[in-house]
């Protein structure tokens, strides 16, 4: 993952997250897209040991946290609101969780048994309901 300037194209900083996170590369690469939120730049990096899903200063390229444990799929982490609880959404190896944005902590894990070689991006359809589909 590289930061770069935006009026230069010079690099600002660079983060090698798979292998920083003890993440096993996906067989097709990692095509997750990052989420800025504030200061933060979250992906999707699929490492153990709560580096799941994590953050890094959009600045600095700093570690600020991770969680999770479920290995990376072929999603992008998304914010959305569910219960009047901000959370980012992300489809992993066997499971959709839900993150604290603050911190990373997973809210909750639904089980997934469904195909997990393909692109499934969580939708929230209410206030209660989430809709996932895959296939290939």
């Amino acid at each position: 993952m590289n930061c770069l300037d935006l009026r230069t194209g010079q690099l600002i900083w660079q983060r090698n997250f798979v292998k920083e996170n003890d993440a096993k590369p996906m067989d097709w690469g990692n095509a997750g897209s990052p989420l800025l939120l504030g200061e933060m730049v979250i992906i999707n990096a699929g490492g153990k040991k709560n580096r799941s899903l994590v953050a890094y200063h959009a600045e600095t390229g700093d570690f600020l946290w991770g969680g999770g444990t479920h290995r990376a799929r072929y999603s992008s982490p998304s914010l959305h609101s569910i219960a009047g609880i901000d959370q980012i959404l992300i489809f992993n190896a066997g499971a959709v969780n839900s993150h604290d944005p603050a911190n990373g902590h997973v809210l909750w894990s639904m089980p997934w048994k469904g195909q997990t070689e393909c692109v499934a991006q969580p939708l929230p359809l209410s206030e209660t309901r989430v809709f996932v589909s895959s296939g290939y």
